[in-house]
């Protein structure tokens, strides 16, 4: 979800407005301080953009903690207490 948004507001930046220097990693020769403040206004954008979509997905599907809950019930023991997950 993360990328696709990025990739939209890149597109958005690039094609719409004319900006450049959104390529990663890449902040010019010599590095300026504008390309990596515009890289980082887009990721930051898309994150906040991916996380909201996150909260109305939940608000519109409430259901979807009692799928949570039951994806991780095995995690959980005889008294109660959460056996802890390290991916």
């Amino acid at each position: 979800m993360i990328y696709a948004i990025l990739r939209l507001l890149t597109y958005v930046a690039q094609e719409k407005f004319g900006l450049r220097g959104f390529e990663s990693g890449f902040y010019g020769s010599p590095p300026l301080i504008k390309y990596w403040a515009r890289q980082a206004a887009i990721y930051v954008l898309a994150l906040t953009t991916m996380k909201l979509m996150v909260v109305g997905l939940l608000a519109l599907w409430p259901r979807i903690f009692e799928i949570g809950e039951w994806i991780l019930s095995w995690t959980y023991t005889k008294d109660g207490d959460i056996v802890q997950v390290v991916l």
